[in-house]
């Protein structure tokens, strides 16, 4: 029996010692050095609503003549945020969980009632949510900012960072090129800025967690990847 034991011991010893890493976060990489880079193209359309089932927002990539009119670029950033005074901001990298979508002009976009709309400014993060096939988005830095109408007569509304964090809906796709990103968001959380009357009239509301964002078609960006 003596034998027996040591024997046993002695297989135990030999085998090999087995370690099981914890899955890595996946996370956007930069494939050029640069930590920004383009938006090589834009979903067909994007429909925004301030109010799920209320009326659309609907900007087009390409105008009438089928030029791409949508401008915009994206910034990898790091998770932890830093302060400088009053500004809260996260540092640009070359590999981080988040990504900047610094959508400067949507396209084309028409209001309620064909109205003319214009997205004046919408910073768009999207966050990796552990997975290189799916994500989460928030309104990043500063508010994002519809215009609908002209002149003096313009019904306008805001998305603010605070209660615009963390929404589901986000895909995410490499391709040769870069990460396709498509994006059927709700609980978009929006205020009424000004001109309520003509809000009211258009039927534009603001409301709490009751927006949505849809991409129909994708954002594709290039120089980067997930990993």
């Amino acid at each position: 029996m003596p034998k027996i034991k040591l024997l046993a011991g002695l297989v135990a010893l030999a085998m090999p010692l087995v370690v099981f890493a914890a899955p890595a976060m996946a996370e956007f990489e930069s494939i050029t050095g640069k930590s920004q880079g383009t938006i090589k193209s834009f979903p067909t359309r994007v429909i925004f609503e301030t109010v799920e089932g209320g009326p659309s927002i609907i900007c087009k990539s390409k105008n009438a003549e089928g030029v791409i009119v949508a401008e915009g670029g994206w910034q990898i950033q790091v998770k932890s945020t830093s302060q400088q005074g009053k500004l809260l901001y996260q540092n640009p990298t070359l590999k981080g969980p988040h990504e900047q979508l610094k959508m400067t002009k949507l396209g084309q976009c028409t209001g309620p009632t064909g109205l003319p709309a214009e997205l004046l400014s919408c910073n768009l993060q999207v966050e990796s949510n552990g997975t290189n096939s799916s994500g989460t988005a928030s309104i990043y830095a500063s508010i994002c900012v519809i215009s609908i109408g002209t002149g003096e007569n313009k019904c306008t509304t805001s998305q603010q960072p605070d209660g615009n964090k963390s929404l589901q809906g986000v895909k995410l796709i490499n391709n040769a090129a870069g990460v396709e990103i498509g994006a059927e968001l709700k609980g978009i959380t929006s205020t009424i800025q000004e001109s309520k009357s003509l809000c009211k009239t258009l039927g534009v509301k603001g409301g709490q967690k009751t927006g949505k964002v849809i991409f129909e078609g994708i954002l594709e960006t290039e120089g980067q990847k997930v990993v």
